[in-house]
């Protein structure tokens, strides 16, 4: 009787709940960190490709063009703690091209690079698809094209539109020759449909490569001079504008005394709105 009132009176301590809990929880942390410990797999898709090194391949006049895939995917071991850091994001597959000295076609491997959140000697690759990268190294080649454009706006009335200037009005365009045989111009198109102007409009804006059929071209792989072009509007202001002369009185004859006519008596001149907005006439001569 006695025992059992001290076995009661342990069970009924909160002493007693509080070890046990904690226990418990000592046993469950023990078991999962068990398991984050234990090795585990997992694949990893949309691995992007990066070239590095492209500044000094550029630096000898090569390029890179033509390559098979852009992502990869990799297979890994690892414990689960490490694994569950990464996302394929994060992950990078590399190629050097620093050391290219000659164009040709490569059929490279790559370097799997993981974030430094990670450590990395506790991850094992154990398959790469595809296990190399095919692409190609050019000589690079340089051509310079015209700018051209539209302007999509309306012009006002009693305006006059002038040839559109750009500013530059040529683009260099560097990259690889086959890529640069079909570029043959810079198209331009600025303004709105709903814009109507009476006074030059300007504005920067990008253009689109074009082949002589006035097709777009890709830019991709491809260095340029410029990558916006200031295009103008330039308008002209149109008034009537009455021609005069101005008569200087001599022998007691005054301008009352005279009539003059002039043929034709109006003319038509076109100009910036600021410099024709106050003339009112043209005064021919004395």
């Amino acid at each position: 009787m006695k025992q059992e009132k001290i076995i009661n009176k342990i069970y009924n301590s909160k002493a007693f709940w509080i070890i046990i809990s904690l226990l418990c929880s000592f046993l469950l942390w023990s078991y999962v960190s068990g398991q984050d410990e234990k090795d585990s797999t997992m694949t990893f898709t949309g691995i992007q490709i990066e070239f590095a090194g492209e500044e000094e391949l550029a630096a000898k006049s090569m390029s890179i063009y033509e390559v098979d895939t852009s992502s990869v995917t990799i297979r890994v071991k690892g414990s689960r703690n490490d694994l569950s850091k990464l996302k394929a994001s994060e992950i990078k597959a590399v190629i050097d091209v620093s050391n290219i000295q000659q164009p040709n076609d490569m059929s490279w491997t790559y370097d799997i690079q993981f974030p430094n959140h990670v450590d990395k000697s506790n991850i094992q690759i154990l398959s790469r698809t595809p296990d190399t990268i095919n692409f190609t190294v050019v000589k690079n080649a340089s051509k310079t094209i015209n700018v051209k454009g539209s302007f999509e706006g309306t012009i006002g009335e009693e305006c006059v539109a002038e040839e559109l200037v750009f500013e530059p009005a040529t683009i260099t365009v560097e990259g690889p020759e086959a890529m640069l045989e079909n570029i043959d111009y810079a198209w331009v198109k600025f303004g709105d449909s709903n814009l109507n102007i009476e006074s030059t409009y300007s504005a920067d804006v990008a253009f689109t490569l074009m082949d002589a059929e006035g097709n777009p071209c890709s830019a991709s792989d491809l260095r340029l001079s410029a990558n916006y072009v200031n295009a103008t509007q330039p308008i002209l202001k149109t008034k009537e504008l009455p021609l005069k002369v101005k008569l200087i009185p001599g022998g007691g004859i005054t301008e009352d005394d005279c009539t003059v006519n002039i043929e034709p008596s109006t003319i038509k001149i076109a100009a910036d709105s600021r410099l024709i907005d106050d003339k009112n006439s043209i005064v021919l001569g004395n």
